[in-house]
């Protein structure tokens, strides 16, 4: 075994480290610090794993692997579904999850049962002795941490005491990281990115707002009280599902940020990064782009819902450029972040003409005036709320 003269000064280096400097670490800088730690304490550690089970709306988990020398961990997320799969039921991190058991197979043993699948691959590695033990989380959920040494003789008693002192460190200090991390990704997921991080950062207060020109995209689905009216509950979930996700990719490819769904409508800006008409207009071809491109994927979407038997639908799109007012409003204790003002009223109610204009995509003045497209004049109308007849444009 490795030399380890002052053992109860190396875990106390151990534990310091990662309450300390380790806690301001990603996960994928942590575990390689703490395991060259321990490490310098003793315990010959060839490869080490972390698997944490997430709040995500795609992810169960994720994990995290290691092997000695490397300088960070590799991270490799686990969607949902993978607790069903046998590959998940066969693995010792179903033990610890479901059983709370710890597993240890040293495999220097010939009589010690290779039970799990991945022991034979991490025995061809050369792992002589192969630990995973459940990491407490303050939340309640157990993870998992695993680790593997190649050392002739396995891991020490000594080296396992060292381990199981130092654990708890490590699992304050990885709960802590992930739960910054899983917030963050949570407030993207439910306000969007850019609304996210203005929130962590700190624009909390009801009334915190700020002018902003940008470009609105406003999208609702024609004839959606028919489709909810005659289709099962769950395929209209599906059908909102798919439109919605067709209808944002191009435009949050794009740099946009889809600020809320209203039943089948959806709210999007894309703000203008720079003062002056360059820039808007700019901003505009860009979001003239992407939308042709939602318009282009929604039609490949009904044929693909036409291949296989089910309901299509119809869908309009309209772009406005203009000021709003960008942020917290609603009651002490239940904020919105979101924009308000006349540019998104007007973005809304030209949004309403599609179906009687008959185009998938219409256009306010200002933001056919910004664009280089040819743009083709679809008359004056009146819209409910605003004072002045508004001039609309579909691309030519």
């Amino acid at each position: 075994m490795m030399p380890m003269a002052h053992p109860a000064k190396c875990l106390e280096d151990v534990v310091e480290w990662t309450l300390g400097e380790g806690k301001q670490l990603r996960l994928r800088e942590l575990i390689p610090g703490f395991c060259e730690r321990l490490i310098e304490a003793g315990v010959p550690i060839l490869r080490c794993s972390l698997h944490i089970r997430q709040l995500h709306p795609q992810y169960y988990s994720r994990g995290f692997f290691w092997c000695r020398g490397e300088a960070a961990a590799t991270e490799s997320p686990r969607e949902h579904g993978i607790e069903n799969t046998p590959a998940y039921l066969d693995s010792p991190l179903y033990r610890v999850y479901a059983h709370r058991e710890d597993v240890r197979r040293r495999l220097l043993d010939p009589a010690t049962p290779r039970d799990f699948p991945i022991l034979q691959e991490i025995e061809q590695l050369g792992v002589t002795d192969y630990l995973v033990k459940g990491l407490p989380f303050r939340q309640g959920a157990t993870q998992a941490v695993t680790l593997a040494t190649d050392h002739p003789q396995g891991f020490s008693d000594a080296n396992l005491t060292i381990v199981d002192a130092a654990l708890p460190a490590f699992a304050a200090a990885a709960e802590l990281i992930n739960l910054e991390r899983m917030s963050r990704v949570l407030l993207q997921t439910y306000v969007g990115k850019s609304t996210g991080n203005r929130v962590n950062a700190g624009e909390i207060r009801r009334g915190d707002v700020n002018h902003i020109r940008a470009v609105l995209l406003f999208s609702d689905l024609r004839g959606f009280t028919r489709l909810s009216e005659t289709l099962p509950g769950e395929d209209v979930i599906e059908l909102l599902n798919e439109y919605f996700e067709t209808l944002s990719k191009p435009f949050t490819d794009a740099g946009g940020e889809i600020l809320k769904f209203i039943g089948d409508a959806m709210l999007a800006i894309l703000p203008v990064d720079g003062n002056g008409d360059g820039a808007e207009g700019e901003t505009c071809e860009i979001a003239l782009a992407a939308a042709k491109e939602a318009v282009s994927a929604l039609a490949r979407l009904n044929d693909k819902r036409r291949q296989a038997g089910k309901p299509c639908f119809s869908a309009g799109l309209a772009l406005h450029v203009g000021e709003v007012l960008y942020g917290n409003i609603g009651t002490p204790d239940r904020l919105d972040f979101t924009v308000i003002g006349h540019a998104v009223n007007l973005a809304s109610r030209i949004g309403h003409l599609c179906s009687e204009a008959g185009h998938p995509m219409v256009l306010s003045a200002d933001f056919a005036r910004a664009v280089s497209a040819p743009v083709r004049s679809l008359g004056r109308h009146d819209l409910k709320g605003i004072a002045v007849p508004q001039e609309i444009f579909a691309p030519a």
